[in-house]
This record gives structure tokens, sequence and C-alpha cells, in this order.
């Protein structure tokens, strides 16, 4: 996280938590609950309040999927905010 958020959005920050939580496994479903207990442990990295508009703009990018409310999946796209938030940061 400490790698990757520096340079990231908001969302970018999101899908990057989810993976982080899910350990990049795609089929693991990842509470909503659990995404805002880990941003607020992790305020210090990702240098903001959690807000949900994160995570509907990970959705509208590909890199998350919300398969019924308050869980989230990784999707096979998750991987491009790897290099798109190393390149900022």
């Amino acid at each position: 996280m400490t790698r990757y958020a520096r340079g990231a959005n908001g969302a970018q920050k999101f899908a990057l938590l989810v993976a982080y939580i899910a350990k990049g496994n795609l089929t693991s479903e990842v509470l909503r609950s659990e995404v805002e207990k880990q941003w607020s442990k992790m305020k210090g990295i990702l240098g903001n309040a959690f807000n949900p508009a994160f995570s509907t703009r990970a959705k509208d990018k590909g890199w998350v999927d919300s398969p019924k409310f308050g869980v989230y999946k990784l999707l096979a796209d998750w991987e491009k905010v790897l290099a798109d938030a190393g390149q900022n940061g």
C-alpha cells in the first residue's frame, strides 16, 4: 500500500485496498465494512478519509465489482492500477 498509494487517486486507492484485503484473489468477496475499517487504520498512508464515491469510480473503471450491496470483488483489470499508480508516485 505504501508503494502505490502515494501517487494514486481515491478510486485507485480503493481498488488497491480491496486487492490487499482479497490478497489479489478475484473470487474473494470483501465487505465494505472491512474496507472502511482497513482504510481508517491506513489513513496515514492513504492520506484522506474514506469516501463512498471511490468505490463507484473504481467500478466505473472496471477494477472492482459489487455483486451485492456492501460486497466487492476484484476484476481482472485491477492490476492496471499498479502500473497507473506506480507512474504517479
